[in-house]
């Protein structure tokens, strides 16, 4: 017999191989299943049916919801919820529960700033602005009580804690005659980890105007929520806000100001979170990304992807994992984010980058979205890149869904 070295997965052993007739039956060696600790998961909306994610074996959601369909300036309207009331989620209550009946966790995030707090009469009762009133100062965490109060309340709500009644804030003022009321309750156990907002860092409206928040704005927001949430249970994860891009320097920017301002140094988070669509036009270190019209592309096609390794291993070097919440394509034109190739190509696409975060040592990652957008029909940025089609079309499978339910499958 002839021994040779065969890696199997990532492992490599010795083996001992006898000749073989040329007829004989192949034995292919599978690699070992994963072992389950990289989450696949999808962005997703409250009324997004649940079943859609765990009919393909998906275990996590990152959910959108903005602090005002929740909370008015009195306490929690949250079940029922003030705004965005629908038969699958009356109340994130209901949704919470569907979702662990199903064995889904949900990571809420709650982005987005109430018209309440900074009023800017746009009629919708929430604005991009950040979670502070106008005037205040923005590298000091008091400044940000009300938006620590909220996630202070959430997590007592749906953490494993049980509060007394005192310290939880409830509006019970009905919409409308006969609604239901918003009840005060406390440890109900629905969730595991949440999401401090989204995409502070907004280039786009200017690094010096009133919607970007500096690194050490950021930080400073996120210290006193971070704190907020491990006084109502200390067991849940605190994901930071993702930032637009693969920003190492304004990560290590936030963690400067914990370092000289937090009494123990750390970095007000558990999990480092980040962003990043692959465009054949992004450059490493250009945060105002020069995407190319139809550029988006696999990792291996991305200039900037490697940037997401000095990310990994710097937060492992402070204790902390990551998590990249949005990436994705869409799959009509026009778009700088259409991939060439259509619905193949985007599930193609989904399918390696899922490969190569996981390969980069990310622990979860969340595709960019569950459904194309109502004016999906014509194209448009970030419009047609669900893995299902739009509501009004009755959010029908994609390959890329397709996909994804085989990539779980073949990793149980």
């Amino acid at each position: 017999m002839d021994q040779y070295k065969v890696r199997i997965g990532d492992q490599t052993l010795i083996v001992s191989i006898e000749k073989i007739n040329s007829d004989d039956p192949v034995i292919i060696i599978p690699p070992p299943p994963s072992s389950g600790k990289f989450l696949i998961g999808s962005n997703t909306f409250p009324w997004v049916p649940l079943s859609k994610f765990s009919d393909i074996g998906m275990k996590s959601v990152r959910c959108y919801c903005p602090w005002h369909w929740v909370c008015t300036e009195k306490g929690l309207f949250i079940e029922p919820m003030h705004q965005a009331y629908t038969n699958e989620a009356p109340g994130i209550d209901t949704y919470l529960t569907n979702a662990k009946a199903k064995g889904i966790d949900v990571l809420m995030c709650f982005n987005q700033c109430p018209e309440w707090l900074r009023p800017t009469g746009n009629g919708t009762n929430g604005n991009d602005y950040p979670p502070i009133k106008p005037g205040k100062n923005r590298i000091d965490p008091k400044s940000y009580a009300e938006y620590a109060e909220f996630f202070f309340q959430v997590v007592a709500r749906y953490g494993s804690v049980v509060h007394p009644e005192s310290k939880l804030k409830i509006d019970t003022t009905p919409q409308y005659p006969n609604q239901p009321t918003n009840q005060k309750k406390s440890g109900l156990g629905l969730i595991k980890m949440v999401e401090i907002g989204n995409e502070f860092d907004r280039w786009w409206d200017g690094v010096g105007s009133e919607k970007y928040l500096k690194p050490e704005e950021h930080a400073a927001m996120l210290s006193a929520c971070y704190d907020a949430v491990k006084s109502a249970d200390p067991s849940i994860k605190v994901v930071m806000a993702g930032l637009t891009d693969l920003n190492f320097l304004y990560l290590k920017g936030m963690h400067a100001w914990a370092q000289n301002n937090r009494l123990d140094k750390s970095f007000p988070a558990d999990i480092i979170n980040v962003h990043h669509y692959s465009n054949i036009g992004n450059t490493p270190g250009n945060f105002s990304p020069n995407w190319q019209n139809n550029g988006a592309c696999n990792p291996d096609k991305d200039p900037a992807f490697s940037q997401i390794n000095d990310i990994v291993s710097w937060a492992k070097s402070i204790g902390k994992s990551v998590f990249v919440t949005e990436f994705g394509a869409d799959t009509k034109p026009p778009s700088m984010m259409h991939v060439l190739g259509g619905e193949m190509a985007q599930a193609e696409l989904i399918m390696k980058s899922f490969e190569a975060y996981e390969a980069a040592g990310v622990s979860a990652a969340y595709v960019f979205t569950a459904i194309d957008d109502l004016n999906a029909v014509n194209g448009g940025q970030f419009q047609t890149c669900g893995i299902m089609t739009s509501q009004a079309t009755g959010m029908q499978p994609k390959p890329a869904y397709t996909a994804i339910k085989n990539l779980i499958a073949s990793r149980m």
